[in-house]
């Protein structure tokens, strides 16, 4: 071409116009084969960042935008010279990294679900009979859960939610109970000519299902006398010469049903104290003289003789 333009016009007519056509030909032929070298590199390049993408990650979405956006901007002649194999590539890859995106959401969807549950079940705090609202609600959320949802629940949580379960029930059931009324006692000491000083509590006899406990107090010492059915007891023991306080309770046998009343009112009861320095002398023919140190607040005293 440069050399044919550097001739005189007259030379050019020499040329001829079919040589001419010859070269105009070849130019647009360069033309062409150039367009396709460039069409073919930027393909290439295309095709390059589609295989670059590997195995899909979420890491992976900058570069499969990017892969799409530079096979957007390709030409329609750029674009079918970049192969089914490698669109489909692209393809795969963007769907690939939509479905990785769902489940990214639906994990994060599943463990705010799971968090909203331990959240409610650790809410409940110390059971009491007001907390059944918040124990049932607890119970309710965490059975709407998805079987996936309920596995992001540890164990340690659920034994939380189970033991306030049964808290309430025993707080429930002890509600129901009916409490035993308070013994009103009656107590006596005395002596009996045959027998060691004693000291009788009486009370209501108890309904089925329950029993009376008789305790003792001594300087602050107490000490259990017995239980009954019936409607007595007797101390056979007392302590002598000190002041002693009895008092009873009700007690449930049938702790389905009962509970325990309070301590009933202290009744105090004196025993006298034991006599000391005892002696017997012969007194005559037929007497015998029986002395002892004198018993305080004692009343009479009894003798006997084995």
């Amino acid at each position: 071409r440069q050399s044919y333009n550097a001739l005189t016009e007259r030379q050019k007519e020499l040329v001829g116009a079919e040589l001419l056509g010859v070269l105009e030909a070849a130019e647009q032929a360069l033309v062409g084969l150039k367009e396709e070298a460039a069409d073919q590199e930027a393909a290439n390049e295309v095709v390059g960042q589609i295989n670059a993408i590997g195995v899909v990650a979420l890491e992976s979405e900058s570069a499969i935008q990017a892969a799409r956006a530079a096979y957007e901007a390709l030409t329609e002649a750029q674009k079918a010279l970049v192969g089914a194999d490698s669109i489909k590539h692209l393809q795969e890859a963007e769907e690939a990294l939509q479905n990785l995106k769902e489940e990214e959401e639906r994990k994060k969807a599943d463990q705010a679900a799971a968090e909203a549950v331990i959240q409610k079940i650790t809410g409940i705090g110390e059971v009491t009979l007001e907390s059944k609202a918040k124990i049932a609600d607890a119970r309710s959320a965490y059975e709407a859960l998805t079987e996936t949802q309920k596995a992001l629940i540890g164990a340690g949580t659920l034994e939380l939610l189970a033991a306030a379960e049964q808290r309430l029930a025993e707080l429930e059931q002890e509600a129901r109970k009916v409490p035993i009324p308070q013994p009103k006692i009656q107590v006596k000491g005395y002596l009996a000519k045959n027998a060691l000083a004693k000291v009788k509590i009486s009370f209501g006899k108890p309904k089925e299902g329950q029993k009376i406990a008789v305790y003792r107090r001594v300087a602050g010492k107490v000490s259990m006398i017995g239980e009954t059915t019936g409607s007595y007891l007797y101390d056979s023991h007392p302590v002598s010469g000190r002041k002693a306080a009895y008092y009873a309770k009700g007690v449930a046998v049938d702790t389905a049903k009962y509970l325990d009343s309070e301590n009933s009112r202290e009744v105090f009861v004196s025993v006298p104290a034991n006599t000391a320095r005892v002696t017997a002398k012969q007194d005559g023919d037929r007497r015998v003289k029986v002395t002892w140190k004198k018993v305080k607040n004692a009343s009479a005293y009894y003798i006997y003789r084995s």
